[in-house]
């Protein structure tokens, strides 16, 4: 007989796939651990069984008593963010997706070598539970399911492969590294909300519509405030409860929520979430956009698909990246043949571009001074250079990349200088000296 966790087989009917298709994106079952729940580990329906060469059959859906809902996820953007995630809770869940390099089919103790110029990237990609950090070696220690590999089912991924390959990672957050935190209830009808800060000091919020009758969640918003503006990271309503206004009740408040902050909003997209993955979403995915006042930009990150702020135009409709990454499903077998072939060949079969340095600002706080700061601003001197030099034009990579590099600019020389604030009766007193009247109609 064969057997695989409940948490695969529902993630394959949540996106569209069981039985005819197989592999899921880690988010998929962070949003599943949020909303229905999954099934506790010594319950029954925890686990799948059913006979070799069957096709994967129905999930049965679980009484309410045996099941557990997570409190809230984020994405991992770095092995840094990775690194400290692993440290402060332990005992939670990272997912990391990748892509796989030819060193993957037979690592001897599955130990995976750091990367190098010379790796064989293979077109396959795969994920795995990180279970450990080593952080004195620079490595995360995972469990994989191909029976028999590594050292036993367990292996070491560097610190830097994670930053080179990762394309996807989520992770679970508790009460005991979220601090802060602060609950409303918004109406009588499920409408809430809730803010906390994170281990980096970022604060978090949250809008949330939940079943009145139980705690249940139906549809939910995460958002961090970080380097001078409100990043959307998540916004989804669950399948079943989809054309009941739940997506645009959430866009309209975190749409408020910046105007009463005053500053812009950026979203990000996962790539389950991009068309070629959720094209019946995507019109819903559009309108969001739109409610929320974003144009989409190309995205300068290897971790999400699609980009879309306020703080500059752009397009209505995403920018499709010019490689989307293959949803994580690979057996082992494979792994091994595409490896031979790569290896036969001696060139690697795709190519997974390094991050720019505007990549590398996105979603990174940097001090004036530093390093990272000397390398933005001499990559931003360059380029304005070339934008006003005769004949020279910027491409539209390079455009994308100068336009994120001022963002990035802006906020760190605001985190370092940060502008006075007036109280009100001093601020009158300014307009007063100025000759500002404010109730005077006509220009």
């Amino acid at each position: 007989m064969n057997t695989i966790s409940y948490e695969y087989v529902r993630a394959l009917e949540l996106e569209g796939r069981q039985p005819s298709d197989v592999g899921c994106w880690p988010l998929t079952v962070q949003r599943m651990e949020i909303g229905e729940g999954v099934p506790r580990p010594s319950s029954e329906f925890a686990l799948v069984t059913f006979a070799y060469g069957e096709p994967i059959p129905p999930s049965r859906r679980p009484p309410p008593d045996v099941m557990f809902h997570n409190f809230y996820y984020r994405r991992i953007r770095s092995s840094e963010e990775c690194d400290r995630h692993r440290m402060l809770e332990p005992g939670t869940v990272v997912r990391p997706a990748f892509h796989l390099t030819a060193a993957w089919a037979d690592p001897p103790g599955g130990m995976i070598p750091r990367p190098s110029p010379t790796d064989l990237v293979i077109p396959h990609t795969h994920s795995v539970s990180l279970k450990d950090r080593l952080p004195d070696r620079r490595l995360f220690k995972f469990r994989v399911k191909w029976k028999d590999w590594g050292e036993g089912g367990f292996g070491y991924m560097p610190y830097d492969y994670f930053d080179r390959f990762v394309f996807d990672c989520w992770a679970t957050y508790g009460n005991g590294v979220l601090r802060l935190y602060k609950f409303r209830k918004l109406d009588e009808d499920g409408h809430v909300q809730w803010s906390a800060h994170d281990e980096e000091d970022h604060h978090i919020f949250a809008f949330e519509v939940r079943d009145a009758l139980s705690i249940n969640r139906l549809a939910w918003t995460f958002i961090i405030e970080r380097d001078g503006a409100l990043e959307v990271e998540e916004l989804y309503v669950r399948p079943e409860y989809r054309g009941h206004g739940h997506g645009r009740w959430l866009a309209d408040r975190v749409a408020q929520l910046a105007r009463t902050k005053r500053v812009p909003l950026r979203l990000w997209v996962a790539f389950a979430d991009c068309k070629s993955e959720s094209e019946a979403n995507y019109s819903a995915l559009v309108a969001i956009a739109r409610r929320l006042g974003t144009q989409f930009q190309s995205c300068p990150v290897p971790w999400a698909a699609y980009f879309g702020t306020t703080e500059v135009a752009g397009e209505v409709f995403p920018v499709e990246p010019a490689v989307i990454p293959d949803r994580p499903r690979v057996p082992w077998k494979e792994v091994i043949a595409a490896a031979a072939l790569a290896i036969g060949q001696g060139e690697a079969s795709m190519n997974v571009a390094p991050p720019t340095i505007a990549t590398q600002a996105v979603g990174a706080e940097i001090t004036v001074g530093t390093p990272e700061w000397v390398k933005l601003t001499e990559r931003r001197a360059s380029l304005i250079d070339k934008m006003y030099s005769p004949g020279q034009v910027l491409t539209s990579e390079e455009q994308s990349e100068y336009e994120l590099l001022q963002q990035q600019s802006r906020a760190t020389v605001q985190r370092a200088y940060p502008r006075p604030r007036l109280s009100p009766d001093d601020l009158a007193i300014v307009k007063k000296v100025l000759g500002i009247n404010e109730d005077r109609e006509g220009p």
